[in-house]
């Protein structure tokens, strides 16, 4: 986990190296607040959750909005990755072995897997 953090944290300084012209055109014409959010990523100490623990606070949050039920078991969707349950970024492990490829390897419990999955849930992709 420490190394996705370090590496996402020096893909974005290396965007705002590299790439501030393309950024600045990004920000002008597309979306006002990437590069505040970048710079966020950049800068802040991403949160460790497991699967149980993020599905635990995504009850706590749960609104009707939701068009999939929160639930241990789930993969979670889109919608669920973009509420914001921890004030920051995440990491998350140890999802339910069902919602991960075969060739994931299953913990002692039997029931998780060792799979990690980074969170931004700020930070909107464009496609």
């Amino acid at each position: 986990m420490n190394c996705v953090e370090d590496y996402v944290k020096f893909l974005y300084k290396w965007i705002f190296e590299n790439c501030s012209n393309d950024m600045k055109l990004l920000a002008k014409r597309i979306d006002k607040t990437s590069m505040d959010r970048l710079r966020s990523v950049a800068s802040s100490t991403f949160e460790r959750l497991t699967y149980t623990k993020a599905v635990e606070l995504l009850k706590e949050v749960a609104d009707k909005t939701f068009e999939t039920k929160v639930y241990w078991g789930i993969k979670l969707t889109e919608e669920h990755e973009r509420k914001d349950v921890s004030g920051s970024f995440n990491l998350m492990s140890n999802y339910p072995k069902e919602v991960k490829p075969f060739y994931v390897q299953v913990n002692d419990d039997g029931k998780t897997v060792s799979a990690k999955h980074l969170v931004l849930p700020q930070v909107h992709m464009l496609h």
